[in-house]
């Protein structure tokens, strides 16, 4: 709400500025000119629109008509006004589609070296032209990572434009994808339920390795009765994939079943599975049980490897022990958490409690009433344990006349003014 307000009175401010004009020309005159100027540019009617556009040299929105005019000039193979502008007016939001036009014009003209360092220059520009990103990396020398980065769009299923035909035809050619990729791609699909196009990838794969498709689809449909039939042979990277998916699917259903599915299967499976994968899972298992309020879990999280332990498991093993009013466990888990975690005020309040429903109301009494002196939920619990009155001040905040008028100064707050005003 406040944020609402001071943007009304930002907005109020930015009036007599944008009216400034007045003593010339009016600022309903220079709207009407742009409205105009920006009709002349789509027909192109370009001796109105420039005559027009000199008018409007103090106006604010006049950098739009000038991107505009740089983005028509680029279809004309014209990149001279396009660079000038993207330098000139780089805060203004327009200047992205811009610079991504031009660097596409730069692929067409196949003049790697300068999209190359347009990239560098704006790293963000990246996730708009991955395949122009990767073609600069691959004419520029840097054949590997852009093979690499082919590699991680493909197995993200995303579709190869025609700009990047001839980067996957080098692709293809020089031995991708890789047992890895190709397995890397199926497991995406099958967490999908797209078998179909799984299987059509999988058509390179040795015989055997199609059939471990066959059993994944029936872990998918089965979990518990198919996990505990594990076959022989799978290697370790499509049985951690197998495993993930099938705990995962049966954890929803029910967790319990899903940990001493887990038990049983790490019996059977590659031996070459990593104890952190085990743990991965079981750390997910026992979250999932947590949230479901089932007071397993916390043993099951409790013992948790070092490693495996975060904030989230912490905080679901002092919870389980709090939902079952076992207040020494829940204060001993809060107490073994970071300082920063105990102080936060959740956990500040719980131990107070805790320290209390074990008769030490003395210890207790000292942290209810820190947090009583502040404002908030677990503030006014507090408040309401030590009888005391609930702290409702609150701060205001009142922006100076300077600080407006540096606000309102602004040209992009300027822009959005008339933006607003053109409706």
């Amino acid at each position: 709400m406040r944020f609402v307000v001071l943007m009304a009175v930002v907005m109020l401010a930015c009036v007599p500025r944008a009216q400034a004009a007045m003593d010339t020309v009016s600022i309903e005159q220079q709207r009407q000119w742009f409205e105009q100027a920006r009709k002349d540019l789509n027909k192109n009617n370009m001796t109105s629109f420039r005559d027009l556009k000199a008018k409007l040299a103090d106006y604010p929105l006049t950098p739009y008509l000038n991107i505009w005019q740089a983005r028509e000039e680029l279809k004309q193979g014209h990149d001279e006004l396009a660079i000038k502008v993207i330098e000139q007016h780089a805060d203004v939001p327009e200047v992205i589609n811009l610079r991504v036009a031009w660097i596409e014009e730069l692929a067409k003209r196949k003049q790697w070296t300068k999209v190359s360092q347009q990239f560098e220059k704006t790293p963000a520009d990246i996730k708009r032209l991955p395949e122009t990103f990767m073609l600069a990396n691959w004419h520029s020398g840097a054949k590997e990572a852009a093979l690499q980065q082919f590699s991680e769009n493909w197995i993200k299923g995303q579709k190869v434009s025609r700009v990047a035909e001839s980067l996957q035809q080098n692709w293809l050619k020089q031995g991708h994808p890789t047992h890895t990729e190709r397995w890397a791609r199926i497991d995406r699909l099958a967490l999908q339920d797209q078998w179909k196009q799984a299987k059509e990838i999988a058509g390179e794969l040795p015989k055997a390795q199609q059939q471990w498709l066959s059993y994944w689809q029936d872990v998918q449909k089965k979990p518990e009765q198919q996990l505990a039939q594990w076959p022989t042979g799978i290697d370790i990277t499509v049985s951690r994939m197998i495993l993930a998916d099938g705990l995962n699917r049966l954890s929803r259903e029910d967790p319990a079943k899903a940990w001493d599915s887990l038990q049983l299967v790490r019996t059977k499976a590659d031996q070459g599975i990593s104890s952190a994968f085990y743990s991965g899972a079981e750390k997910n298992i026992a979250l999932r049980a947590a949230r479901q309020h089932m007071q397993a879990a916390a043993g099951w999280l409790n013992a948790l490897p070092v490693a495996d332990q975060d904030e989230d498991t912490r905080a679901w093993q002092a919870r389980l022990h709090i939902l079952n009013q076992d207040w020494q466990k829940a204060g001993q888990v809060i107490e073994a958490m970071p300082q920063p975690e105990q102080q936060e005020s959740n956990w500040a309040y719980w131990k107070a409690r805790a320290l209390e429903m074990q008769g030490k109301k003395e210890a207790a009494a000292p942290l209810y009433a820190k947090l009583a002196a502040s404002r908030g939920y677990y503030s006014f619990l507090s408040a309401e344990r030590l009888g005391l009155p609930l702290q409702m001040s609150s701060d205001s905040f009142q922006a100076s006349e300077a600080e407006l008028t540096a606000l309102a100064s602004k040209p992009a707050i300027i822009r959005t003014y008339e933006w607003l005003q053109l409706g």
